[in-house]
């Protein structure tokens, strides 16, 4: 196979910090067949006046304006906008491994993939970690959608994208929602016919204080409607009958786990909020598959808050066996 052209993709909102960081990194690429594309989310700081400042130093940069609208949007622009073989996903304020492009190259030349996934390392208060790897260190093909859905991590710049599988399938991102990774990971994830492991670490991400991992605000209430798209993909692709199991599992342990994440000020809203997702079919499901005593209990607790007597039945009855 020909040499790979890489599309990078970087979403950039007031990200003076550290975009220089970010672009250096791709300055210093031992491999050099890519265009970067920097979507300028509607930034109030001198970002966008940093990365002009690249123009000279990296051959293909574009540089589009948006009015603020979100990562997710963003990244949708980047996909619409880019002419490479394969896309990788840059956060303005991450780097890249200096032959994570030329590791990649290499590897797609002998594997062709609709996705190659990577490890990363973890950059936080002056340390570095080994990255969630939730592909457990494996060097080979991940053929079982199943699999590939449940162990490795929903962020989209741990792996690089087909141009024409995500085009073929029209795969994007979530809009002006958080956590919208997690779509554009469950559609490409199920639709893929082929995603491959390149064992090496390609991407440092960075942990900052004030982002939207270690925020915890009203904005984890997204979930709800990210679930919700999720489900209408997979309806839309016909696919819901062989996944369903899976999804009812994903959506309601990410409703407890953002329930026990959020602040503590904001956890009645948050339940509040899910009055009208906590179905109780989807439930039935649920209860069925989830032995963990803690979990089960949670959604008791949930039951009484929203006053749902008959769910509440349901779970009390489950929670009995597993006590038994």
């Amino acid at each position: 196979m020909k040499d790979v052209k890489f599309s990078i993709v970087i979403p950039v909102f007031n990200a003076e910090k550290f975009l220089t960081e970010a672009l250096d990194s791709i300055v210093n690429q031992a491999y050099q067949n890519f265009e970067v594309i920097i979507i300028n989310d509607g930034s109030t700081d001198s970002s966008i006046e940093q990365a002009f400042q690249y123009k000279g130093r990296i051959k293909n940069l574009k540089i589009i304006n948006q009015i603020n609208s979100g990562q997710g949007c963003a990244r949708n622009v980047g996909i619409e906008h880019s002419s490479g073989d394969y896309i990788i996903f840059l956060d303005a304020d991450d780097v890249l491994k200096k032959f994570a492009c030329d590791k990649l190259n290499k590897f797609l030349k002998r594997n062709v993939c609709d996705v190659v996934c990577f490890y990363y390392e973890i950059y936080k208060s002056g340390k570095i970690f080994d990255g969630y790897n939730l592909f457990t260190k494996r060097n080979s093909l991940i053929s079982e959608a199943r699999e590939r859905i449940t162990h490795i991590s929903p962020a989209c710049w741990n792996r690089a994208w087909r141009k024409e599988f995500i085009d073929k399938f029209e795969i994007r991102f979530a809009e002006n929602l958080f956590f919208e990774d997690a779509l554009f990971h469950w559609h490409s994830m199920v639709m893929a016919d082929v995603v491959d492991v390149c064992p090496d670490i390609l991407y440092t991400y960075n942990v900052r204080e004030g982002s939207t991992i270690t925020s915890r605000g009203k904005h984890f209430c997204d979930i709800i409607k990210i679930c919700d798209q999720i489900k209408k993909i997979l309806e839309q692709e016909n696919v819901y009958h062989w996944y369903n199991d899976l999804y009812v599992l994903y959506k309601y342990n990410e409703i407890k786990s953002h329930y026990d994440l959020i602040d503590y000020d904001l956890k009645k809203l948050f339940l509040s909020q899910i009055k009208n997702a906590i179905l109780f079919e989807e439930m039935q499901i649920y209860i069925e598959k989830e032995n963990n005593y803690k979990k089960i209990f949670f959604y008791l607790y949930v039951a009484r808050f929203l006053q749902k007597i008959q769910l509440g039945k349901l779970i009390f009855k489950k929670l009995c066996k597993l006590i038994k």
